[in-house]
């Protein structure tokens, strides 16, 4: 029936004359348990982040380019530059294709913020974007909100706000400040810079590509797999001669590979997009 109340009483009746049952105890009303386990386990999980970024950077200033597999790894950009007009996504957080090919643009300025502004207006290619977060990545301080670029790994560097998560995004679900992307509800974690720009800028290079180049990508990402199948879907604009390459390197650099994981609507081999 339209309009009609809902059969019954409303709680409030229910509820011991408009107040809450006895027996239902909410020990958050106190100062001391209002956020329950909240502050504890974001403690944990900001923590946690912490220990990966610190991780991931003391690994990357132990990596030996002088090696057979990082002058191969070089050797390949190298020839994939000279023939097309490449970019980089990078889902790892390690700096090996920025120490491979040092004249990428990362969509920062040394030991500066982001600039959404240029990369959004950036015709040319010649770019190693990290979606998911860098090991030069720092806050500009201690408590502060905005990523900035350390260029030296053994710089000073901040990776978060222990114990606070008062950034609400999606459904009011609240994420610690971190300089990295990790573990589940991706999209919301995307939504701060610079991630969401270089996530924008993903699909519209998906687009603008020519050829689309995959290597070590396990396919778990549905906002990377929806950005490739939605592309795959439709025919890329002709253009003239000098062929761009969106170049996705998702592995590990001493892992590299150079063919495609399969995927509903993909070959195993890399792509040619006309």
């Amino acid at each position: 029936m339209d309009g009609a109340a809902p059969f019954g009483d409303a709680f409030r009746q229910i509820a011991s004359a408009n107040a809450a049952p006895p027996e239902l105890v909410f020990p958050f009303f106190d100062e001391e348990h209002r956020y329950g386990a909240t502050v504890a386990i974001t403690d944990q999980l900001t923590y946690l982040l912490q220990r990966l970024a610190k991780d991931m950077r003391e690994r990357c200033q132990r990596i030996d380019i002088t090696t057979p597999a990082f002058q191969a790894y070089k050797n390949l950009l190298c020839g994939l530059r000279c023939a097309f007009d490449i970019g980089i996504y990078n889902l790892n957080y390690d700096n090996v294709a920025l120490r491979a090919w040092p004249q990428a643009f990362s969509g920062f300025a040394s030991g500066k913020a982001f600039n959404p502004g240029i990369v959004h207006g950036r015709a040319e290619w010649s770019f190693v974007y990290q979606l998911h977060g860098s090991v030069h990545h720092t806050l500009e301080r201690e408590s502060g909100n905005s990523i900035h670029w350390q260029p030296d790994l053994g710089g000073q560097f901040f990776d978060g706000h222990q114990g606070l998560a008062t950034d609400r995004r999606s459904e009011g679900k609240a994420f610690p400040t971190s300089t990295l992307i990790a573990g589940g509800f991706k999209l919301d974690q995307l939504l701060v810079e610079p991630f969401q720009s270089l996530y924008a800028t993903l699909v519209r290079h998906a687009y603008e590509a020519d050829a689309i180049l995959i290597g070590g990508y396990g396919f778990s990402d549905p906002h990377i797999n929806r950005a490739l199948q939605n592309r795959m879907k439709g025919a890329a604009e002709r253009r003239e001669p000098r062929i761009r390459t969106l170049f996705a390197t998702i592995c590990g650099v001493l892992e590299c590979a150079t063919h495609s994981a399969p995927i509903s609507g993909f070959s195993t081999t890399p792509p040619i997009l006309r």
